[in-house]
């Protein structure tokens, strides 16, 4: 029975650059290793963003590992929401919730509040939910800026267009609200509308010192349903390994094994020499590995 590590370099076909003379950074490096991998192997391409869903990494790598996301898609919260291990019961909707910053004029500056530390954004979310939380809604923690908000209560929906916060810096708050797509709906913005509003004054006199200035609720949904590992490719096990809870929670909410690196990070600080060893070690157990790598630098692509 053949097996196969799926090494997914997550963003790094990047831009042009004028510093590299137009060239994105993988066109500057010097890649024998890639080279000689395309040399002597096969090489295409195949749509992993189906029309109608998001052009966003969930969608995105859901469609790698064969997971239809066309057909069960549950919105980035929920997947999110199953990484961290918070349950979320029948009429809850769990949201993605950034960390951001926006400028004193209204504009959108930055999707991460400068890829806020950590420790400072886990603080950051436990002040927002001693201040805020109550029996409909719900701050959770999660790695840097990329936490999460959960709403309680039937009387919520999750039939809202959004706007993508990385596809949206430079541009005014006030052309990038949520947009209710159903009668039902206009409660939930009008409510998380409130919320942010008064999340926005809390940050501006917070004592944790930070750049992010807003929360920014985006991809909400219930409890997700999709397809399990096994039942998609019988007879078959896989695994995980990547630092961020979006493609965690993908492999929980499918029955993969999930690994955890220490000091995988998801930015250029991150143990990439351990979740290669982490990927060698588990194909020794599983037939596939999916080995996820974020802010994939030049050595690594040059090596």
């Amino acid at each position: 029975m053949s097996k196969a590590i799926i090494f997914l370099a997550d963003g790094m076909a990047d831009e042009p650059l004028v510093e590299l003379n137009g060239k994105t950074p993988v066109e500057a490096a010097h890649t024998p290793a890639m080279d000689a991998i395309a040399a002597a192997g096969a090489s295409g391409t195949f749509l992993t963003l189906p029309d109608g869903l998001p052009t966003s990494s969930d969608v995105a790598n859901m469609s790698v590992l064969g997971f239809r996301p066309e057909l069960n898609y549950p919105g980035r919260g929920p997947i999110e929401a199953v990484s961290q291990g918070i349950e979320l019961k029948e009429n809850d909707i769990a949201w993605r919730c950034n960390l951001v910053t926006v400028s004193p004029e209204g504009v959108l500056l930055d999707y991460s509040a400068g890829h806020i530390d950590n420790a400072i954004s886990t603080r950051i979310m436990e002040m927002l939910q001693l201040e805020f939380g109550s029996g409909k809604v719900s701050f959770y923690p999660g790695v840097s800026y990329r936490n999460l908000l959960v709403l309680h209560g039937e009387k919520f929906s999750y039939r809202i267009d959004y706007h993508k916060p990385d596809s949206s810096q430079g541009i005014p708050v006030s052309e990038l609200g949520l947009i209710p797509l159903s009668p039902e709906a206009e409660y939930t913005v009008r409510f998380l509308n409130e919320l942010s509003a008064r999340v926005h004054d809390f940050l501006a006199e917070c004592p944790v010192k930070s750049e992010a200035t807003d929360i920014w609720p985006w991809s909400p949904g219930r409890r997700p349903d999709i397809t399990a590992f096994s039942e998609l490719y019988p007879g078959r096990t896989g695994a995980i390994i990547s630092a961020v809870d979006v493609v965690k929670g993908i492999g929980k909410c499918t029955g993969m094994e999930v690994i955890d690196v220490p000091g995988a990070t998801g930015f250029i600080d991150t143990n990439y020499e351990g979740k290669v060893a982490a990927a060698l070690e588990a194909i020794k157990r599983h037939d596939l590995v999916y080995l996820h790598v974020e802010a994939v630098p030049t050595w690594v692509i040059s090596s």
